[in-house]
């Protein structure tokens, strides 16, 4: 079987040939990609997305992902990106095997704080905020940029990859093959 980052590349992927948006910025932007790159080297590292309007999108991808150095090192990678202004949005993409504090918690704290909130934020979110402003972030316009997301693209736990198979039907004779 394919890794968990390759399945989630290859959804980016379906998602682009489709014309359709993957809905990781959801309420941000539509995020129907022009472009996606793998191993780019960037904030995010794992995979690139071109959208319209020359916006760049930076994700990161992990597998069985909990809270630690790791994660405060993806977030803050991306929340550069956005200072730098290199990137328009940074994704953190998690399979279901991940922290749920960090799925669940975390992901709605980040919105939370986008959207100008910063009452009943979990220790995860309360951290985040003092790590950003540490080192100078406006914690808003970052968490405004940043999503964290669960895609179910694993051998186990694959809706995303058969939802993404199921759009290569419209576009393939051989969706299986295809994928």
């Amino acid at each position: 079987g394919f890794s968990f980052q390759a399945s989630v590349t290859a959804i980016a992927m379906v998602q682009m040939a489709r014309g359709t948006p993957l809905g990781w910025l959801e309420n941000l932007v539509s995020d129907i990609p022009l472009a996606v790159s793998a191993e780019s080297a960037g904030p995010g590292d794992d995979i690139r997305l071109e959208l319209e309007g020359n916006m760049i999108v930076e994700v990161q991808v992990k597998q069985g992902f909990s809270a630690g150095q790791k994660l405060w090192d993806s977030l803050l990678a991306l929340a550069e990106g956005i200072r730098s202004k290199s990137i328009s949005f940074g994704v953190l993409v998690l399979c279901p095997n991940s922290s749920r504090s960090i799925r669940k918690k975390l992901a709605q704290d980040i919105s939370r704080i986008g959207s100008g909130r910063k009452d009943d934020l979990s220790d995860l979110g309360l951290q985040l905020v003092t790590l950003l402003e540490k080192q100078g972030h406006d914690v808003q316009a970052v968490c405004g940029s940043i999503r964290i997301i669960t895609v179910q693209a694993l051998s186990s736990d694959n809706a995303s990859i058969n939802a993404a198979r199921a759009e290569l039907g419209h576009i393939c004779t051989n969706p299986s093959a295809a994928w």
